[in-house]
């Protein structure tokens, strides 16, 4: 079989599509994978790996679910672990170039229209300040600002916050995308290989929540609205991709809190 993820969301993507081509790849049944821009670190494993250009968005969704993919839609009370095994991320993206003296903490924000309002589930500039002055002499920060190139863009395009202006503040933070301009490796490539090495992880619903926990160690993700706190996925099954702790917060005032113990 050739699995296609017709350009659909990226959480749908770790969800619905690269766990079932892994079990296909496992039980000897994968014979190519179709995907969009820059995946192909996402499918290591796949012995023919093809890539589309163009946007993802919402009809690839629709086009998943018209070829009876496992789990579409993606907000469920339950997973169908049927066609399930996540591919070893961990183990296979693990590397001694991106590793600093104190552990690594990856913190993932995004700003972007939502439901066709404004951001709501994001890291605020205040938020972030408080962050990282309560984290970078415990961990090295790993910062993944909120732009994105043009490659990994989808429907909800981000929005300008002035994240980089309170890194100014925090010299020892590292910003993913200025690690991007100095290496040699595309997006998810580098992304995987950073994740790889970290034990923490601070997400926000979304592509990078569900990513994250591929890898094992804490994830703790706000979600302030979003349909995983009605299907309640993030405690149901969000730790079945990689073993990993997950941890749900509502606001910004019990995340500092989580944080003082992370």
């Amino acid at each position: 079989m050739i699995t296609n993820s017709f350009g659909c969301e990226f959480g749908y993507e770790l969800i619905a599509v690269i766990p079932f081509a892994y079990y296909l790849y496992i039980h000897g049944k994968l014979e190519g994978t179709i995907s969009m821009q820059l995946t192909e670190p996402l499918y290591y494993f796949s012995p023919d790996h093809k890539t589309t250009l163009g946007k993802r968005g919402d009809e690839g969704a629709q086009k998943l679910i018209m070829n009876k993919y496992p789990n579409v839609p993606i907000h469920i009370p339950k997973l169908d672990q049927r066609f399930f095994i996540p591919p070893p991320y961990k183990k296979q993206f693990k590397n001694d170039i991106y590793k600093w003296e104190k552990p690594t903490i990856c913190i993932c924000n995004k700003y972007n229209i939502e439901w066709g309002q404004p951001p709501i589930n994001f890291f605020s500039i205040e938020l972030l300040d408080k962050m990282f002055s309560m984290l970078k002499d415990k961990y090295q920060i790993v910062y993944f600002a909120v732009e994105q190139i043009d490659e990994i863009k989808d429907n909800a395009d981000y929005m300008h916050l002035d994240d980089r202006e309170v890194c100014k503040k925090h010299p020892e933070v590292i910003i993913f995308q200025d690690l991007l301009k100095k290496c040699e490796y595309n997006w998810n490539d580098l992304l995987l290989r950073i994740f790889a090495n970290s034990e923490r992880f601070v997400t926000l619903n979304g592509g990078l929540a569900i990513l994250a926990s591929y890898f094992g160690g804490k994830n703790l993700i706000l979600c302030i609205e979003g349909s995983e706190i009605k299907s309640d996925s993030f405690n149901r099954w969000y730790h079945l991709f990689g073993n990993s702790e997950i941890i749900l917060k509502r606001n910004y005032e019990d995340l500092l809190e989580c944080l003082k113990k992370f």
